[in-house]
C-alpha cells in the first residue's frame, strides 16, 4: 500500500478540525482532514450552527427546526471550502501506525504533525439510553420535521440555553435543567 504524505493530517471535522485544517492549507502547508462520520461534526451539523440557524428562522419572521435538508447543504459548503483551500479530505476513522503514520479507512497517510480534534459525541444521563423518540439528542431533535410539543433539555450552558431559547420560539414547552454546583 503506497504511503500518502502531508506536512498536517487533522482528525475531526467539526469546528476546530475545520478551521484548523483550512488555515493550515491558505497558510501554504500541505493538509489533509480526516472524518469517520459525517463531515462537521457536532457543532456544525448538530450543535451550534443549527441551533444558531434556527434561531435566525425565528428572527426573520420563518421558524422551524434546521431539517436534513439544511444539514446536507452545512455539509456541502464545509466540502466546498476545504477542497477550494487545497485540503485532502479522507474519509474513515483513523488509527496510529507509528508516530507520524496513521491508517484511514483503506488509505495510509504520513504526516509531520498530527492534530486530534475529534470532538464530542451526545450521552444521556446515566440508567437511561437515547432512543430518537422520547429520549433525544441535539441530533436526533435537529433532524426532526416538528417541533415537540414540551421539552426537557439537561444542561444549561450556551448550547442548552440556546436550544431551549429555539424550542420555545417555536412553541415548545421547555424545561432547562442543570445540575447544582
Amino acid at each position: 500500500m503506497e504511503t500518502e504524505r502531508a506536512e498536517l493530517l487533522v482528525l475531526g471535522s467539526g469546528p476546530a478540525g475545520y478551521y484548523c485544517a483550512l488555515q493550515a492549507a491558505r497558510a501554504g502547508f500541505r493538509t489533509a482532514l480526516a472524518e469517520k462520520a459525517e463531515l462537521g461534526g457536532t457543532g456544525f451539523r448538530w450543535g451550534c450552527l443549527p441551533v444558531k440557524m434556527g434561531l435566525d428562522s425565528l428572527r426573520r419572521g420563518r421558524p422551524s427546526l434546521p431539517g436534513p435538508s439544511l444539514l446536507a447543504e452545512v455539509e456541502r459548503r464545509l466540502e466546498e471550502g476545504l477542497r477550494a483551500a487545497g485540503v485532502a479530505l479522507l474519509a474513515g476513522e483513523a488509527s496510529f501506525l507509528d508516530d507520524h503514520t496513521l491508517a484511514v479507512g483503506a488509505r495510509r497517510v504520513s504526516a509531520l504533525t498530527v492534530v486530534i480534534a475529534t470532538g464530542s459525541r451526545p450521552a444521556a444521563p446515566a440508567g437511561l439510553a437515547l432512543d430518537g423518540r422520547r429520549l433525544l439528542s441535539h441530533a436526533d431533535l435537529v433532524r426532526q420535521a416538528r417541533v415537540p410539543g414540551s421539552a426537557a433539555i439537561v444542561g444549561a450552558d450556551v448550547e442548552g440555553a440556546e436550544l431551549a431559547c429555539l424550542l420555545a420560539g417555536l412553541g415548545a414547552r421547555v424545561h432547562l435543567l442543570e445540575q447544582e454546583a
